[in-house]
């Protein structure tokens, strides 16, 4: 079976298929061979490995959200705002 994603290039639409295993940290970046697009790719959650729970942190504390803001830098802030602006 082909544990690959789909990568879609929001500029051109070009499709990349991409192997999760060789995501070494939450995000990989590249460049779309089509436009020169930057493509960012986050690893799938399945595909993470399991963390232990800390005791203060409850399912909807946001610790997730928070992992993925950071590997994507200049786009967190937005994550977080949508997160402040969603109901609880």
């Amino acid at each position: 079976m082909d544990s690959r994603v789909i990568v879609i290039c929001e500029e051109c639409g070009r499709k990349y298929r991409v192997d999760p295993n060789r995501i070494l940290g939450l995000a990989a970046g590249f460049s779309c061979r089509s436009c020169g697009h930057g493509i960012r790719v986050l690893k799938p959650t399945a595909s993470l490995p399991a963390r232990p729970q800390r005791a203060d942190a409850t399912p909807d504390s946001g610790d997730d959200l928070d992992r993925l803001a950071a590997a994507l830098g200049d786009t967190a802030e937005r994550l977080r705002s949508r997160r402040r602006e969603s109901p609880p």
